[in-house]
């Protein structure tokens, strides 16, 4: 242990706060016993402390030379920042969590809207912030966003902040923070003819899923390595068609009540 650390240690003595009864202190780790209130910490700093600064990693941002004068990011409490990321603390310096929450809900906004319409290519996830962080935020990581919807077949973009919702839009609350919208484009606007290219679509699906079925069962009637392996593989397509022929049936009912 360098004089340097001895002094810097010695200066920030008052902040440890040590109980009446005998613990193990945060340098317990190396067997270091706190025995009373007025042990003071330059007895500790006379006991071994080689390795302290080996044990107590960095963040890899942190230029500092060593540990103890690294500058950790503080916790400021604020009621109506915590209410608005559903009691998630808010970080002083760089609000993570705040990014974090609000990335992944935009991602899944796109994602489940891309699940009960993937046969609709004309329409477009709008992310629109509520406020000017969250703004700045979806700016700035809307590639991040992009990329965690997955392949999606609508487009996402920004709307702009301050202004109004959009309008005829179906929308899904992500947090206080930000929603995101679904904008269904003008070659949309017969719903009917949709409904009715989904309905050959769907037919086409259930003649394939039957087709298939009924080439499993033939393969089952055949005691074969070959035969075993092609009747697995037609399990598998045969569950392919079933989730297949679901999701255009869900999109047929969505069609169908639009058209109402």
């Amino acid at each position: 242990m360098n004089v340097h650390a001895s002094a810097i240690l010695t200066r920030r003595a008052s902040v440890f706060d040590f109980p009446q009864s005998g613990i193990t202190s945060e340098l317990g780790r190396r067997g270091i016993l706190v025995t009373s209130a007025r042990a003071s910490l330059l007895d500790i700093l006379q006991q071994d402390l080689s390795g302290f600064e080996s044990r107590f990693t960095k963040r890899p941002s942190s230029e500092t030379l060593r540990v103890y004068h690294s500058k950790w990011h503080s916790a400021r409490i604020s009621l109506s920042r915590r209410h608005a990321l559903h009691c998630a603390p808010y970080w002083s310096a760089t609000p993570h969590s705040f990014v974090y929450e609000l990335v992944l809900g935009f991602s899944k906004g796109a994602s489940v809207v891309d699940q009960g319409l993937r046969y609709l290519d004309a329409a477009t996830v709008r992310n629109k912030a509520l406020d000017g962080d969250a703004n700045n935020t979806v700016i700035q990581q809307l590639s991040a966003v992009r990329s965690l919807s997955g392949q999606t077949q609508v487009k996402i973009s920004i709307s702009k902040h301050g202004g109004r919702a959009p309008c005829g839009c179906a929308v899904l609350p992500v947090s206080a923070a930000a929603h995101v919208y679904l904008e269904l484009n003008e070659n949309l606007a017969s719903p009917e003819k949709r409904a009715e290219n989904c309905d050959v679509k769907l037919k086409a699906a259930k003649a394939e899923h039957d087709h298939m079925v009924q080439t499993k069962t033939e393969l089952g009637a055949v005691q074969h390595n070959e035969v075993t392996e092609a009747a697995l593989l037609a399990e598998k397509r045969e569950k392919d068609d079933v989730a297949r022929t679901r999701a255009l049936e869900d999109c047929n009912n969505v069609l169908r009540s639009m058209a109402l």
